[in-house]
């Protein structure tokens, strides 16, 4: 049996340590359920489309990602077809994976809450969770940790205002913490290069306007595979600084809101080969139950045979109140 222990004793005891924190989808979904890669299916009207619709019902497709699994897929088939029907299957294929994605940033302006004036009366219990960490990394994509992260002292994101612009400097002027976005995130564009900033807009409607009247989407990574997402993150200086940095962290790290899936396994190969690394705290969400335990059984696969198989330490994420009431906010309009 599995012993899980409790965070407060855990970080007790690496208190005077160098700590890091990756943080998942599940901290979002700790504020709105509807985060959940379902929810955000069932909310977006993609499942609408006939052969979406037929992906998810087969192939058992259960989030954004895993259909775009299949569309890359079928991608690769369909190269070995013999003109015309290569060509056709191809654009099809394409429009397809263009309209998912541009129906999963729909979702996200209907779900997402408006802008941090939204949260800040809920946000106090994520901010005192996250003082103690010096490098916060993330893969979600959501605006509700960069909220979080603008109440922080002594913390930079790399960003720094030239011109009419916030752009990726690398320089951290000695700040003490520091956030990344490792698969991208709403509020970036040019690759990464730069960031929208609210200017005393709603920043959600900010970025919304950008996209509408420049013709540009934010910096996402939406691929259905490690392998794609690695091939797209590849084009992108600062998504290459920010893996180049979580591969290198030393001390201890707490892994929050993740479950460990294949399709993210970029992002564990850098955790169990860092070298570097003390240990390693996984929170797992209601870890009796089945979708815990798959949780727990995928971190056990990958920590086999690793310097972490020891040492690695599990805890219940139940005991965190990550936000001080579990209403959901305003959403955008």
């Amino acid at each position: 049996m599995t012993n899980i222990e409790r965070f407060d004793e855990i970080m007790g005891a690496v208190a005077d340590k160098e700590l890091n924190i990756l943080v998942g989808n599940g901290f979002s979904i700790a504020q709105n359920s509807k985060f959940e890669n379902l929810s955000i299916l069932d909310s977006s009207g993609i499942l609408k489309d006939p052969i979406l619709q037929k992906l998810y019902e087969y192939l058992r497709c259960h989030s954004v990602e895993s259909l775009m699994f299949v569309i890359e897929l079928m991608t690769e088939l369909c190269t070995s077809l013999q003109e015309p029907a290569k060509v056709q299957l191809l654009s099809e294929l394409e429009l397809k994976r263009n309209e998912l994605a541009m129906k999963f940033l729909g979702t996200f302006k209907e779900l997402h809450p408006h802008d941090y004036t939204s949260v800040k009366e809920i946000i106090e219990p994520s901010r005192k969770l996250l003082l103690p960490f010096q490098h916060i990394f993330t893969t979600n994509y959501d605006l509700l940790l960069y909220w979080v992260f603008q109440t922080l002292p002594d913390i930079t994101d790399g960003f720094n205002s030239i011109g009419n612009e916030y752009v990726f400097t690398g320089m951290y002027g000695g700040a003490k913490r520091r956030l990344w976005f490792l698969h991208g995130g709403l509020h970036l564009f040019n690759q990464g290069r730069t960031k929208c900033t609210s200017d005393g807009q709603y920043l959600l409607s900010k970025i919304i306007e950008k996209m509408k009247q420049e013709g540009v989407l934010p910096m996402l990574i939406l691929g259905g595979t490690s392998e794609t997402k690695q091939l797209q993150i590849k084009d992108s200086t600062y998504l290459n600084l920010a893996f180049q940095a979580f591969r290198t962290i030393q001390g201890f790290l707490v892994v929050l809101g993740s479950s460990f899936d294949r399709n993210d396994a970029h992002v564990w190969s850098c955790i169990f080969n860092n070298s570097r690394l003390d240990s390693i705290f996984v929170g797992i969400y209601k870890p009796e139950e089945p979708r815990g335990k798959q949780t727990i059984e995928r971190v056990q696969e990958l920590v086999k045979n690793t310097r972490f198989e020891n040492s690695l330490k599990f805890f219940n994420v139940e005991e965190l109140k990550l936000w001080s009431n579990e209403q959901s906010v305003p959403k955008a309009a």
